[in-house]
């Protein structure tokens, strides 16, 4: 699947609705992998399951991802979200990764996720939003 800003603005829709958009994600989630310390954790484990965590986590189950990441897990915790969405198969326009790095960031820096993503809809409407990288 290409994601374009729609796609990708869709996508964090959901989380949002699944989580409550005053869902700030929790420091006790943050988990050190590979001697690196991680701002957020894409899954983690709770009750004995696998799941998402971080809200870019949650874009990358949505996209039916899960196996794959988990897979090569050690590599992809720590890493940017795009660049792990890259690796895992999903061309992403310049629109969309602008937009899922923003709220990632947002996130990070502790903003509840829907604050996070409305404040990260400002992308410049002269963000590419046709080539997909």
């Amino acid at each position: 699947m290409n994601l374009n800003y729609n796609d990708a603005r869709a996508l964090l829709d959901r989380a949002v609705e699944e989580k409550g958009a005053d869902y700030v994600y929790p420091e006790g989630e943050r988990e050190n992998w590979g001697g690196r310390e991680n701002l957020c954790s894409y899954y983690t484990k709770r009750g004995g399951e696998v799941v998402p965590s971080c809200i870019i986590g949650h874009v990358v189950d949505y996209l039916g991802l899960r196996k794959k990441f988990l897979a090569k897990r050690e590599q992809y915790e720590g890493g940017p979200g795009t660049s792990i969405l890259r690796t895992l198969g999903v061309p992403l326009t310049a629109k969309a990764e602008a937009l899922l790095d923003e709220v990632q960031t947002q996130q990070d820096e502790g903003r509840p996720w829907g604050d996070a993503v409305d404040y990260a809809d400002v992308i410049e409407d002269t963000t590419d939003d046709e080539v997909y990288r």
